[in-house]
């Protein structure tokens, strides 16, 4: 993706076959005009027309196509409130069935099918969590694409999570671990603010429920260990039976125990 430098910090918009995004105005003295590829942007104008247009894509009871057209309306809001420019890419929404621990992802560069800009929120979660844990999703995604956009975060194996990233992530009220670990969602944040504006539901726990396992993965094959934090920020890890862990949270520092042990 090419990038401009500017020496100035206000946005400079490129003209004909680009669209553009400035930089966050505390991220460097020197800010950057990123230009996006009109093609790409069309290609996913494309494909998000198509998922309007449907009306059997479904995950259970959900209306995956309702459910689309929600999280595009928030990345567009989050976009304009946090982000320095009302432009950005046309980014690609999907619901790519992940583990149960996975909430969400984006893919930097293209992904399989050659498109740029792909977000997907594991759709096993829309119906156990909040609406206002699933935009907390959106947005670290969303901040993902702008990490890479501005500053590209050099490559891990382990998904790892740069002091950058965590850093926003913590500014607006989505703290993160190194590893991408979703920490809660502070009170009052930034987040919280923008999400009692638009009447998001309360959050209500980041404990991973157990109707949320794949069929292929019974709960009587996996046990439940937690941390010591409390229910609001709960952080649940499901783990084979017969296996131990031996892990601490990086947000109480508790050792994870089965949860019949507590």
């Amino acid at each position: 993706m090419p990038v401009t430098h500017i020496h100035e910090a206000a946005l400079a918009l490129a003209s004909g076959q680009v669209t553009a995004l400035g930089a966050l105005s505390n991220t460097d003295a020197v800010a950057s005009v990123l230009v996006f590829p009109v093609a790409d942007n069309a290609a996913n104008q494309g494909i998000a027309d198509h998922q309007d247009a449907l009306t059997d894509w479904t995950y259970g009871p959900l209306d995956l196509a309702e459910e689309v057209r929600k999280i595009r309306r928030w990345s567009r809001d989050l976009l304009e409130r946090f982000f320095p420019s009302r432009c950005a890419p046309e980014f690609v929404f999907c619901f790519e069935r992940e583990g149960p621990r996975v909430l969400g992802h984006y893919i930097p560069g293209r992904n399989d099918a050659g498109l740029r800009w792909e977000i997907s929120i594991n759709p096993r979660h829309l119906s156990t969590r909040s609406e206002r844990q699933v935009a907390a999703v959106l947005l670290h995604e969303l901040l993902h694409a702008y990490e890479e956009a501005v500053r590209p975060p050099r490559r891990t194996a382990n998904g790892y999570h740069w002091a950058w990233f965590r850093s926003f992530a913590e500014e607006l009220g989505i703290p993160c671990t190194r590893y991408g670990g979703e920490l809660g969602i502070n009170t009052p944040s930034r987040f919280t603010a923008w999400a009692d504006e638009r009447g998001l539901r309360e959050d209500v726990s980041s404990e991973i429920q157990a109707d949320a396992l794949a069929v292929d993965e019974p709960l009587s094959k996996r046990v439940p260990w937690i941390c010591a934090c409390p229910a609001g920020v709960l952080v649940t890890v499901q783990v084979p039976h017969g296996s131990e862990l031996v892990a601490r949270c990086e947000r109480c520092g508790d050792l994870f125990t089965r949860k019949a042990q507590r």
